[in-house]
């Protein structure tokens, strides 16, 4: 395996390749909110990825997977060991001096107040996954977390974030404002790829950005990789590149189905890895006959 730090690829990196899949994912969604150019407003990549500081009141727009997750991430101050924190707040007694290693549990407060925003006016978090929907619920009621649906944004400037529910104005004097509401293909790549004439394959987000499932991604891979090659017994080079800012290699070759199977096991990681970092820009086969 070759590992290439800090390349992003482009169109004349792939030209000698037969065929390019392209796993580039996604591009946050900006809503037409006047206002939502204002220098308070953030990204959820600004916040997760960038790291961008945060004020102390925060509204965030979007009540998704996505949503929800940076929401429980500004609700602690991670400057504790945050194994020992969850612990305390689920009242889990790892010493086990306790009947059924339970105690009370110990919540710290938020360090921000948040505001979670929908556009929808059923219930916020409704549909989260249902093995896990309520675990996160259940966290930002812990944390004061004020759940908002039925919201139209009006603006945002100086004063905050601007909004109308159930006809009734209100003003939400927030430091911040961060946007979660949805997203787009990244098809850059893969639309220069396609305008050059090359043999181009897009999975993933980058294929169809709504409802994000790694499942889905993970099958298309797998079946773009395994069909053509078990028919014909090739050997494979496989090249993945990440846009920011990996790129590995390897190759082998397939001599029965078993190895199919293995091969297939191996993307799948690798489209795991991508849905993990947002950030996997293609796989790429040459495939010639093995002697």
């Amino acid at each position: 395996m070759t590992v290439k730090l800090s390349r992003r690829v482009g169109v004349n990196d792939l030209a000698s390749f037969d065929e390019v899949i392209v796993a580039t994912g996604i591009l946050p969604r900006k809503p037409g909110i006047p206002g939502v150019d204002h220098p308070k407003v953030l990204s959820y990549l600004d916040v997760i990825r960038d790291r961008k500081p945060v004020g102390k009141s925060v509204a965030v727009i979007g009540a998704g997977g996505i949503g929800f997750d940076v929401s429980e991430y500004l609700t602690h101050s991670h400057s504790e060991d945050e194994k020992a924190q969850w612990y305390k707040e689920w009242g889990v007694d790892t010493a086990l001096a306790h009947r059924s290693a339970l105690v009370p549990a110990d919540v710290a407060p938020s360090p921000r107040q948040i505001y979670l925003l929908q556009r929808k006016e059923s219930s916020v978090g409704k549909n989260l996954g249902k093995t896990s929907g309520w675990v996160h619920r259940a966290q930002l009621h812990k944390k004061g977390v004020e759940m908002i649906p039925g919201v139209s944004y009006d603006r945002i400037d100086d004063q905050g974030l601007h909004i109308t529910v159930k006809g009734k104005s209100r003003l939400l004097a927030v430091d911040n404002v961060i946007i979660c509401a949805g997203q787009e293909p990244d098809r850059a790549l893969a639309d220069a790829l396609i305008s050059k004439g090359i043999k181009t394959h897009v999975i993933g987000g980058a294929d169809v950005a709504a409802e994000l499932d790694a499942k889905r991604a993970i099958n298309q891979g797998s079946r773009l990789a395994a069909n053509p090659v078990i028919a014909a017994q090739r050997q494979v080079r496989v090249m993945a590149c990440l846009s920011v800012p990996t790129c590995f290699s390897f190759q082998f070759r397939l001599k029965s189905s078993r190895t199919h199977l293995n091969f297939s096991r191996i993307l799948e990681t690798l489209l795991i890895y991508q849905h993990v970092k947002f950030s996997l820009s293609f796989l790429k086969f040459d495939l010639s006959h093995a002697p």
